[in-house]
């Protein structure tokens, strides 16, 4: 076996030679990124927490208010609140002041009609709201962009994103982000 550590993923990797597994479909595709395109990539996105992964959410001063819950659904984490409770995490953003910002949510795809349903604030201002994503189910793995304004961010490294459900319905994500415009232009 083939074991190797990526950088700035605190995940490990174990490749298995092909003729090891002539018995089953294997495919790999791995993208290879040197230091250079690590730092490129950071001009994109200037911060991301894993949800449901208590390292990185702890690294991000995750806080929460009411209910809430993490798990696990087709080998990626999640996680969500209901009822009015809140998730709140700090992420950086860039320190260049004409840099327009959005806060980046990853979703599953196939939720329900019940699911969505909540508010995104940055620093307790309300900058979105979000509807049923019932919608999106012909996408896997959607993202939603809420546009942070630029006076949220002028002379900050860091901002608090909180999203607020809504009573009686559900918010889930699987990945919490903070993009650059430069993001959506090469990427979405």
């Amino acid at each position: 076996d083939f074991t190797f550590t990526t950088q700035g993923l605190p995940v490990n990797y174990t490749y298995k030679p092909f003729y090891a597994t002539h018995h089953r479909q294997y495919s790999i595709y791995s993208r290879v990124a040197d230091s250079s395109e690590l730092v490129a990539e950071q001009y994109y996105i200037t911060d991301r927490v894993l949800a449901g992964n208590s390292a990185s959410e702890s690294a991000h001063n995750m806080g929460t208010t009411g209910t809430i819950a993490t798990g696990v659904y087709r080998a990626n984490r999640y996680r969500n609140t209901s009822n009015g409770g809140t998730i709140s995490y700090d992420l950086k953003v860039s320190a260049d002041s004409g840099i327009q910002h959005y806060v980046m949510l990853t979703y599953f795809g196939y939720e329900g009609a019940n699911q969505g349903f909540f508010n995104v604030y940055v620093d307790n201002n309300l900058i979105g709201a979000q509807g049923s994503i019932e919608h999106l189910k012909q996408f896997t793995w959607p993202k939603g962009y809420f546009k942070v304004p630029k006076t949220l961010t002028e002379g900050k490294s860091t901002v608090r994103v909180k999203i607020e459900s809504t009573s009686g319905k559900i918010a889930s994500f699987y990945g919490v982000a903070m993009v650059t415009e430069a993001y959506l232009q090469v990427y979405d």
